[in-house]
């Protein structure tokens, strides 16, 4: 019977590409053959080395692969990261391993080192990732975007990070019993009013709000909405007009604004209640467009440009196919021509004067 090779793990060479960058070419750097018994790991590093069996395995089966990184401090050798590696090692047998002495490397490059490497790990909790770039924020003094470039991650990303950071303990459990809720936790901490982002919190675990739902809960609590209406506004159904719309008649009552010259004039629309029809609807549409935060659009748009435009050209082709069954639209109203608003006038069928 032929025995089988164990799996390599993900860290037996070790190496990410962030890491990379920032150790370099090791241009200057000496390289030791170091004794076990003289390696120390980085006092830095933030997270306990627990289970190293299958590294362990692997070590024993392919011996040890690579080169870490690290300085001399004294006459025993600081290792930068790989302590998971070193710890393997340990226990596999291994008598020596090649390190890379870095002579210029001081105490805050040891810690950046440490972080960089700590944050590329798949194994990293949510809470854990937030706690190594608010110390890349407060101890190193990069701006989000360095913090980005130097990790690799996306602004967005540091942004939600900073923010869970900065969490109250409650918003913190919830994104450690649902990671994907990272994002739930920026809005959850723009509440400022703490009972209210007690009870949102305590709803959004409860009900699993989405992170949209939320994000409209806290905004209606940041303009002076109780819990109780903002969380009528967040479970309110958002019709998305890249589904079948329903028949209708199945359509609840809707209050919307009703448009005319008077309302144009004043900027205040007066609530009506209607019967659900494509107006309605229409209307309903444009008020969410209306109060979406044009700040997080700006926000977004820097990390994720493509996926925004793709919804864009999604709601412009939907009123497209909507133009084109309109007949030609009639003149403009008196107060619009007075007071030089200009009316868009689409061209043709399913051409629309929508600015993209």
């Amino acid at each position: 019977m032929t025995k089988r090779s164990p799996d390599i793990p993900s860290d037996f060479f070790g190496g990410e590409e962030a890491l990379d960058r920032l150790v370099g070419s090791r241009r200057g750097a000496e390289l030791l053959n170091a004794r076990i018994e003289d390696i120390d790991p980085n006092p830095y590093n933030p997270r306990q080395v627990v289970d190293v069996s299958e590294l362990v395995d692997s070590l024993k089966e392919h011996g040890f692969m690579g080169a870490l990184d690290g300085r001399l401090v004294g006459d025993r050798v600081q290792l930068a990261y790989g302590a998971r590696r070193l710890r393997a090692a340990q226990q596999a047998g291994i008598s020596h391993i090649p390190v890379y002495v870095h002579p210029e490397w001081d105490e805050t490059m040891m810690l950046t080192v440490s972080l960089v490497e700590n944050v590329q790990r798949e194994d990293l909790t949510p809470t854990e990732a937030a706690q190594m770039i608010a110390r890349m924020s407060q101890q190193l003094h990069w701006s989000q975007e360095e913090i980005g470039r130097r990790t690799g991650k996306s602004r967005s990303w540091v942004r939600d990070m900073l923010a869970l950071a900065e969490a109250p303990a409650e918003v913190k459990e919830l994104v450690q019993e649902r990671p994907e809720a990272i994002r739930h936790a920026r809005y959850l901490v723009a509440v400022e009013d703490e009972e209210a982002r007690r009870e949102l919190t305590r709803a959004t675990r409860e009900e699993g709000l989405s992170q949209p739902q939320v994000y409209r809960a806290a905004q209606a609590l940041q303009q002076g909405a109780t819990v109780a209406e903002a969380l009528v506004e967040a479970r309110r159904p958002v019709v998305s007009i890249a589904q079948p719309v329903a028949p209708v008649q199945a359509l609840p009552d809707l209050v919307v604004p009703e448009p005319g010259a008077e309302a144009e004039a004043t900027g205040v629309r007066p609530q009506v209640r209607t019967r659900s029809t494509v107006q309605a609807l229409l209307w309903a549409i444009y008020g969410r467009l209306e109060r979406v935060s044009l700040a997080e659009v700006r926000d977004e748009a820097k990390d994720e440009p493509a996926a925004l435009w793709a919804v864009i050209r999604a709601i412009h082709r939907a009123l497209d196919n909507v133009i084109a069954q309109l007949p030609a639209e009639p003149p403009a109203p008196a107060a619009a021509q007075n007071t030089g608003q200009e009316v868009g006038t689409p061209s043709g069928p399913g051409e629309s004067q929508l600015e993209l």
